[in-house]
């Protein structure tokens, strides 16, 4: 078996996602899990009206909620695809972090070794859902859109980099600070988050550790990097960042890091292979 053959990665835009309300009531009931489906009911985002008056808007009309659909979707195809568990058969709960798994890979079905080490990681941000798995070695993954924050512009973005000066070392910001461009900037330091945000997820620590344990230093071709944990070179965990290009002018540049549990480096020639090998789903 090709190395790469044991990673797969879907993606799925869900603000091309338009559902009616019929539409989204099927594909709650699709999920096959009342809880999930009551989760992401939950979610509710502010909208202020003409009238001034602040409504609340779930289902449908939320982005989270949209996002997080798409992501338990992407998780079903996905084990679909990579273990041959066909939907109805799936069964997932989520660990005391709120982190999902699945619960076929622990019961081993047909003594498969691929469903005892079988993981998966779902970020999303901007306009994607992300999704990757593994047959063998634990992962994560995190997305971000290269875009400032809302109440953020490229003239106060040195205050929004003040916000979050504790996540970062003082390497760290050198490199994301000293680009030909502000654009660059706010590129790299979104390359730097899902780098850390990418370890947490593959680690399961959590965002209460201290980024600033963390120093990435980022490759020449912005296409890997590697990892001092408390000022130590680490070898344990290799990286890789790939870029997903504007397909339309409303969607903007996104990052992807990813980061494997493994000290095998040659992990990093995948870069390429991966990239292309994204499969773009539609819902």
């Amino acid at each position: 078996m090709n190395q790469n053959d044991n990673f797969k990665i879907f993606l799925c835009n869900f603000n091309l996602w338009k559902p009616t309300e019929n539409d989204w009531r099927n594909a709650l009931l699709q999920l096959n899990d009342i809880e999930e489906s009551t989760r992401i009911m939950r979610f509710q985002k502010p909208i202020k009206m003409p009238s001034g008056k602040t409504e609340w808007v779930k289902g449908k009309d939320n982005p989270c909620a949209k996002a997080s659909l798409v992501g338990r979707r992407l998780m079903m195809d996905l084990v679909e695809r990579m273990l041959s568990i066909p939907h109805n058969d799936q069964k997932f709960l989520r660990t005391s972090n709120n982190k999902p798994y699945l619960v076929n890979a622990i019961q081993n079905i047909n003594n498969n070794n691929n469903n005892r080490n079988f993981n998966f990681n779902v970020s999303h941000d901007g306009d994607y859902t992300v999704i990757m798995g593994s047959l063998h070695i634990p992962i994560g993954i995190d997305i971000m859109r290269s875009k400032l924050p809302a109440n953020y512009n490229e003239s106060n973005i040195q205050e929004f980099f003040r916000s979050v000066e504790s996540c970062f070392t003082e390497l760290e910001w050198k490199n994301i600070r000293n680009q030909v461009s502000i654009s660059n900037s706010i590129t790299n330091f979104y390359r730097h988050w899902c780098l850390k945000e990418s370890f947490i997820k593959t680690t399961g620590q959590g965002l209460e550790m201290d980024l600033k344990r963390l120093e990435f230093e980022i490759d020449r071709d912005k296409k890997s990097a590697r990892l001092r944990i408390d000022g130590k070179l680490t070898d344990d965990y290799q990286f890789l960042v790939l870029e997903l290009k504007p397909i339309s002018v409303d969607v903007e540049l996104h990052l992807v890091g990813i980061c494997f549990q493994t000290s095998d480096k040659s992990i990093i020639n995948l870069h390429d292979s991966i990239l292309n090998s994204i499969e773009t789903l539609k819902y």
